[in-house]
């Protein structure tokens, strides 16, 4: 726990002085931390998996279900998800 303490100061001043003009390498670095936190740090690869399927199914939600009804069926999906866990 401690070392990845001091681990975040680097990393931090990494992701500061990624290029600006690419957000995506941005989007990526933060992805690729936090996989490494959840999985090596704290190895919590279970609720990693849960929570990527919580968020696929929302976006699947919300891609194919237009107008206002698919803001209303993430918030059912999602309080009906928190409820049964």
């Amino acid at each position: 726990m401690v070392l990845t303490l001091l681990l975040s100061y680097p990393l931090a001043l990494i992701y500061k002085y990624l290029p600006q003009r690419n957000p995506n390498l941005k989007h990526l670095f933060s992805i690729t931390m936090a996989v490494v936190v959840f999985f090596y740090v704290f190895e919590l690869s279970r609720f990693f998996y849960t929570m990527l399927a919580s968020s696929l199914i929302s976006y699947a939600i919300m891609y194919y279900v237009e107008g206002a009804w698919g803001p209303r069926l993430v918030l059912l999906y999602a309080l009906g998800h928190l409820s049964v866990k």
